[in-house]
């Protein structure tokens, strides 16, 4: 059996057209062993994310699941902040009265980091744009104009050379 190790040479990871794996940059079928640090960037500093990516890289981990926006629902910030309190948006005070149409740089830079240091330990991200545990408020009152334009954001924002997967979320209004 092959290692679950992924090298460089691994990415990009693709899905595979029939839907039912991931698959390296050879088109071979890739094992996932993941863990699930959803809350990361609401609890975890950029060198404590590192020591932990590091951690599951040296036992044979290959992936993680992580949210992008995360309340108490999963372990964050009851206000959705992340480690050092930098809040997701630069409208609203919490999830009941966030603007989705106002990103702030600063959180999705240190989001940037977090996925940047898990490529650095050659780790497939699952990235969950906003889970519905906690962040439903948020939708409804964005509405489905502003749920598409959060999402298309994290689309476009780590496509090109990262090993990131976005998970879906639905919202149906």
């Amino acid at each position: 059996m092959r290692s679950l190790l992924l090298s460089a040479q691994t990415f990009p990871v693709t899905a595979q057209a029939n839907g039912r794996y991931l698959a390296d940059s050879d088109g071979k079928p890739i094992l996932i062993m993941g863990d699930s640090p959803q809350s990361m960037i609401a609890n975890l500093d950029p060198n404590s994310m590192a020591v932990y990516m590091a951690d599951r890289h040296r036992l044979g981990f290959n992936s993680i699941l992580v949210d992008a926006l995360c309340t108490t629902y999963t372990g964050g910030n009851e206000n959705g902040t992340s480690y050092d309190g930098t809040p997701p948006f630069t409208s609203g005070s919490d999830p009941s009265s966030y603007d989705l149409s106002t990103p702030n740089s600063a959180y999705f830079d240190q989001l940037d980091g977090l996925v940047k240091r898990a490529e650095n330990d050659k780790l497939i991200v699952f990235l969950d744009p906003i889970e519905t545990g906690g962040w439903l408020v948020t939708l409804e009152n964005n509405g489905t104009r502003g749920s598409q334009i959060s999402s298309g954001r994290a689309a476009t924002t780590f496509r090109v050379g990262m090993p990131v997967q976005l998970t879906t979320t639905w919202f149906i209004r």
